[in-house]
């Protein structure tokens, strides 16, 4: 079961993992891209490993 949002944001229950990725446009494709390939060789979904995810576009 996923956590909820307070479980995310207490600090007693461990150090948080933020992913922030920066790019927009082919830019922010390539990145997911990468982050696909990197949840294939791991056989893991990076949203069970980390706390925050963000996908920064200017």
């Amino acid at each position: 079961m996923p956590k909820t949002k307070q479980q995310h944001l207490d600090r007693a229950l461990g150090p948080k993992r933020i992913l922030a990725l920066d790019g927009g446009g082919i830019r922010g494709i390539l990145t997911l891209e990468y982050v696909s390939a990197i949840e294939a060789m791991l056989r893991k979904r990076f949203a069970t490993a980390i706390s925050c995810f963000a996908i920064i576009s200017i």
